[in-house]
């Protein structure tokens, strides 16, 4: 089946600019295969889940109502998905997509906490006599590792053993 050219397997490429859906195609999309479909592409485009709450803070509905659209067409608390609803849904998140703010990824390891000037002050008066094995008792949580790099990145070097 296609949609404005674009063919129902493929996530439909709501990114692009496309012409509004017929919805009569639209219809014949099953409602769990609409959200799912809706669901893939939104992680497809923020690298993020659409979690129910997500969802009905979009579609402007309950989050009750997003669960009932789930449940199978014989339980009791199913509740159909219009074709407006779908198409409303539709061009809301994809507005809701293209405003959402970007947010930076963090540089470097993000789990370890950055260094202080007191650590820094730590390394520059020690490391050049007790090295980085040394700072570790005094640097509690940093790894031998962390701590050559850190001194290598103040400029401070170990000094270096003499030879007999």
């Amino acid at each position: 089946m296609r949609l404005n050219g674009v063919t129902a397997n493929n996530g439909w490429n709501w990114c692009r600019r496309l012409p509004a859906p017929d919805p009569a195609v639209l219809a014949e999309f099953g409602q769990l295969a609409f959200l799912d479909g809706l669901r893939a592409w939104y992680r497809k485009q923020t690298d993020t889940p659409l979690t129910n709450y997500l969802l009905a803070e979009i579609a402007m509905v309950s989050q009750n109502t997003i669960e009932s659209w789930r449940t199978a067409p014989g339980c009791a608390t199913h509740r159909p998905l219009s074709t407006r609803d779908r198409v409303l849904i539709l061009f809301r998140l994809a507005r809701y997509v293209e405003n959402r703010p970007i947010k930076p990824r963090p540089r470097g390891n993000a789990s370890a906490p950055r260094w202080s000037p007191a650590e820094d002050q730590l390394i520059c008066l020690h490391y050049p006599s007790a090295g980085p094995a040394g700072m570790m008792e005094r640097l509690p949580g940093r790894t031998a590792n962390a701590i050559a790099l850190q001194a290598s990145r103040l400029g401070i070097a170990k000094p270096r053993k003499k030879r007999a």
